[in-house]
C-alpha cells in the first residue's frame, strides 16, 4: 500500500529526516530555541504542515 502525504515548509524549516542508518524514525526540529525544563511542556514550532489522507494519523513524540 502506498499513500500520498503533502508537506509544506515554512519560515527555514526542515524536512523531517533519519539522523542515523536503522534509525526507526525520521527527526523533526524546532525553528526556533528554546529550553524546556525537567517534567514542562511547551509548543515548539517547527514550519511544517501536513497533508494526511482521511483515516491515517501521524505521531510526533519528543524525548530527550
Amino acid at each position: 500500500m502506498s499513500i500520498s502525504v503533502r508537506v509544506r515548509c515554512e519560515n527555514g524549516a526542515t524536512l523531517p529526516s533519519y539522523a542515523t542508518d536503522g534509525a526507526s524514525g525520521m527527526d523533526v526540529r524546532a525553528i526556533e530555541e528554546v529550553t524546556i525544563a525537567p517534567l514542562e511542556r511547551a509548543l515548539v514550532s517547527t514550519g511544517l504542515f501536513f497533508e494526511l489522507p482521511e483515516g491515517f494519523e501521524s505521531n510526533i513524540l519528543g524525548y530527550k
